[in-house]
């Protein structure tokens, strides 16, 4: 979510078509400040819009690693990997014509970058990770920039990964930048570490691992809330149709169902916002959400629909609190 409040989303549809179904990409956008035709009878502040994704960006399955994000204060971007064509897509939304549109496509160097497991846009960059396809192989972390997208690959930064313990054969990969901190999330069935990169334009490699044994793999959202190792940091996460919650408190790191979510404040920008609270209580996740949104009223059918509904808006960074 930008500045002005509004947020912009990409996913996945399903619909059946003569062949039995076909997977379409869409976007979804809400402007707190627009306003939408009478013909919907919408009676909430602000408007919706629907967002198209271009053929030509080759966003052709669901399952593809991808990341979405803002470059230049408030150009949206999205990436994802055409593993077939072993490059990565470039697109940018198009504000004229409320479109994804591609703007670039790099192809990969596995010697550089690697077998791409995980991928992160913060910091007007994109950040890979990436593993050898031998087991006891080296892996690779890189920043590619992104202020100005050229159609063709960019030389990044390329970060010394010695102290990747977990990297040979991760079943999750999660990169975010935050405050100036880069980190790096390798999980494995039952275990995983952190690795933080502080100031990743001027680092020349990941620090030591900060380990953990919670099961955080398999995970069909995962957004975090913090750097990972704070006392007030956690994340949200959604697995087999449940909302959880990954948390530390005082050093003992856990992970737990939770039974309920709430958004509670209106659209727009809190001029007051909620202290975070420490250890596993409810809070505004170390001040990270200060911006929010109520989305139109409607009826949730059943869990599923609710954790995909709250990892919508999560995505977007807009969660002010969250009731345990």
């Amino acid at each position: 979510m930008n500045a002005q409040g509004v947020f912009t989303m990409f996913g996945w549809n399903r619909d059946l078509d003569d062949n039995g179904s076909v997977v379409t990409p869409f976007g979804l956008r809400y402007d707190p400040a627009g306003k939408m035709d009478a013909k919907y009878n919408f009676k909430g502040p602000g408007a919706w819009m629907n967002l198209t994704v271009e053929r030509v960006h080759d966003w052709t399955s669901p399952s593809a690693v991808h990341s979405l994000g803002y470059i230049n204060n408030g150009e949206v971007v999205h990436v994802l990997l055409n593993e077939d064509a072993k490059q990565i897509n470039i697109a940018k939304l198009d504000e004229s014509t409320q479109s994804l549109t591609s703007v670039g496509k790099w192809t990969m160097n596995s010697t550089i970058h690697g077998d791409i497991k995980g991928m992160g846009i913060g910091n007007n960059h994109l950040y890979t990770f990436g593993t050898s396809y031998s087991y006891d192989g080296p892996t690779y972390l890189t920043g590619l920039p992104l202020t100005a997208i050229s159609p063709t690959m960019p030389i990044g930064q390329i970060y010394n990964t010695s102290q990747v313990t977990e990297g040979p054969s991760p079943t999750a990969v999660f990169l975010y930048y935050y405050q100036n901190i880069l980190t790096l999330i390798c999980a494995r069935y039952k275990g995983g570490a952190f690795y933080k990169i502080p100031d990743p334009d001027t680092a020349a490699s990941t620090g030591p691992p900060t380990t953990f044994t919670n099961d955080i793999s398999f995970m069909n959202d995962f957004v975090p809330l913090g750097d990972g190792t704070g006392l007030t940091s956690f994340a949200l996460m959604q697995k087999y149709g449940k909302l959880m919650v990954f948390a530390n408190d005082k050093g003992f790191r856990y992970t737990e169902a939770i039974d309920k979510a709430s958004i509670t404040d209106p659209v727009g920008v809190n001029p007051n916002p909620t202290s975070p609270s420490g250890g596993s209580g409810s809070g505004s996740g170390s001040g990270l959400f200060q911006r929010f949104l109520r989305p139109p009223t409607f009826t949730l059918n059943s869990w599923d629909q609710m954790a995909d509904l709250f990892f919508t808006i999560l995505q977007g960074k807009i969660l002010h609190h969250l009731i345990l």
